[in-house]
């Protein structure tokens, strides 16, 4: 099958990331096999050796302001559906992405009393659709937000009052961005069981949608989520189990953050994954895709850390007061990390615990 991507205003956007979810109204045990592919100068992409079946088509380009990850924060609900079948294996698609989004820049996050800096979360929802939510670590950035959107927010910290406070009113909190707008939040929390209050601000800033850390194009990315993969199947597997799998089998550095306790008793099932003549990536995206309470993300180092979606803060970006440890091994060394108090309280309000699957 072919397929071309267009921008709002029908010109062919090259370099977008298009995805074939497969369009089942009851997949068994959260099967999924997500394919990934990119568009060329001309805006176009080719699909070679999809299976017969009906897949959801979804496309993104997040340096540009159109969001690459389909969620219902971002009101991606409908999807181009294709039907690849013997007598029409030679499929045409066109997918039009919507406006740009806007983007808060950076988050300013600090003591109100101190102003030291802060490590805490920021949780972003519809104002018509309550659902339709993003959690982020506030020393992410920039994220996306749906333009001409009415958004709520809400900035918090362990041990601080949130802003805006739970029960206030007014639209404290709230924001409407247009495409390409950029801003950039200003928030000062006030401790627990002090008098004081919580405080956040907006400010304008030079929109720039893409991520601190440039993602190279595939052909130059990351060797371990290239790694060709001709086969992967984990049938009946837990979450912890395939991402074992992967790890061992590809020679793939996971690190893996469990919840204790899923929220919805149907993620315990297990889950079935099957990744032909793919990569690495193609893999950690039918995993997550199959179990949508967790998401992979790629370290600064080249690590891939596998955690819970809609949590705190991500661990390696708690700030640990202090740390050392001499001739020791690796195993020793990550022991006395997880044992550090800044970890330790983390762990126990995250309520997830750490399974390290080394890999190479």
């Amino acid at each position: 099958m072919q397929g071309v991507v267009l921008n709002e205003r029908g010109a062919p956007v090259a370099g977008a990331q298009v995805r074939l979810i497969p369009d089942s109204a009851a997949p068994a045990f959260g099967s999924h096999v997500v394919r990934l592919y990119q568009t060329d100068k001309a805006g176009r992409f080719s699909a070679v050796k999809v299976p017969w079946g009906e897949y959801k088509v979804f496309a993104g380009k997040q340096n540009d302001g159109y969001p690459a990850i389909p969620m219902s924060f971002y009101g991606v609900d409908a999807f181009p559906v294709i039907r690849l079948r013997p007598a029409s294996a030679a499929a045409e698609v066109s997918v039009t992405l919507g406006a740009k989004a806007g983007a808060i820049q950076s988050v300013s996050l600090k003591d109100a009393q101190t102003g030291a800096d802060l490590l805490g979360v920021v949780t972003l929802r519809r104002v018509k659709d309550p659902r339709a939510v993003i959690r982020v670590s506030s020393t992410l950035g920039p994220v996306l937000v749906p333009s001409g959107t009415d958004i709520s927010i809400q900035v918090g910290a362990l041990g601080y009052k949130p802003w805006p406070a739970l029960q206030s009113e007014g639209k404290q909190g709230s924001l409407r961005l247009r495409p390409e707008e950029g801003i950039k939040l200003e928030v000062r929390l006030a401790r627990e069981g002090s008098e004081a209050v919580s405080v956040g601000s907006f400010s304008p800033a030079r929109y720039s949608p893409a991520p601190k850390v440039a993602v190279p194009a595939p052909a130059e990315g990351n060797p371990t989520l290239l790694r060709e993969v001709k086969e992967f199947r984990a049938t009946g597997a837990g979450l912890s189990a395939s991402i074992e799998r992967l790890a061992t089998g590809f020679k793939v550095p996971i690190g893996l953050e469990l919840l204790k306790a899923p929220s919805d008793s149907k993620s315990a099932k297990p889950i079935n994954v099957v990744v032909e003549n793919g990569t690495v990536r193609d893999v950690l995206d039918a995993i997550v895709a199959a179990d949508p309470e967790y998401e992979w993300r790629e370290s600064d180092y080249g690590t891939i850390n596998v955690s819970p979606r809609n949590y705190t803060v991500w661990l390696p970006d708690v700030v640990v007061g202090k740390y050392s440890i001499r001739n020791s091994n690796r195993n020793e060394a990550i022991s006395k990390l997880m044992k550090a108090p800044e970890v330790q309280q983390w762990l126990r309000s995250a309520n997830v615990e750490i399974r390290d699957s080394k890999g190479p």
